[in-house]
């Protein structure tokens, strides 16, 4: 056995930084849904410096170019809705997604269940997840302001991607143009649209295409 000094933590494992990996058949639903929610925050704020988020302030409020608040607020993931909303929004209540996933990891899987959903019209924001049935821990979430068309992942639009598969979870993040997201309504009544990624990497190392198509609704 070895022995470590005392107040010397060891060496730390390779991943453990930036990354969610669990062992085979140990599900971990909500690790995800927080880690799909921390940073989303930080792309809901588009004209201020990005700081790290924690799940406690997983929405922080969206500032418009008129300084006022148009985005999501809440004081994390419990919170009973989305608040600091201006114009039209409303709080979205059911949806799928469709993810598709091949390269280093394979899934093909449809999410059936809308987890957090909030959106508002352009100059407003939205974040939006949807997470797999029963304990299935995958999640897909994409998080930004308010738009029409095709555009790509930047600070200011996030897509976050945790697939579970019998290997266990795996987490790709795409804030730098690695994914194209077109939105086909971006409103209070209806989110619609779809993605498609290249050679997105995830900090395990894993490199992937992903595509996926998604609505959620009132």
């Amino acid at each position: 056995m070895l022995a470590v000094a005392r107040g010397d933590p060891g060496p730390e494992p390779p991943g453990a930084r930036g990354s969610v990996r669990l062992v085979p058949g140990v599900r971990r639903p909500t690790v995800a849904v927080l880690a799909v929610l921390a940073t989303l925050g930080a792309a809901c704020n588009r004209d201020e410096p990005v700081t790290p988020i924690l799940p406690s302030s997983a929405f922080p409020s969206v500032t418009g170019t008129s300084g006022d608040p148009t985005g999501p607020a809440v004081s994390g993931p419990d919170a009973s809705g989305p608040s600091g909303i201006t114009g039209s929004s409303g709080d979205l209540t059911e949806g799928t997604l469709d993810l598709r996933i091949t390269g280093d990891v394979e899934l093909e899987t449809s999410l059936p269940r809308l987890i957090s959903g909030v959106a508002a019209a352009a100059p407003g924001g939205f974040a939006v997840v949807w997470s797999g049935a029963g304990m299935d821990a995958t999640t897909v979430g994409i998080g930004g302001g308010s738009f029409r068309g095709t555009q790509a992942t930047a600070p200011t639009l996030v897509l976050t991607i945790t697939a579970q598969t019998a290997e266990g979870l795996s987490t790709w993040v795409s804030s730098a143009g690695e994914c194209a997201v077109t939105l086909e309504d971006a409103g209070p009544d209806r989110f619609a649209g779809l993605f498609a990624c290249g050679s997105l990497a995830s900090s395990m190392g894993e490199v992937v295409e992903v595509s996926g198509s998604f609505e959620a609704t009132r």
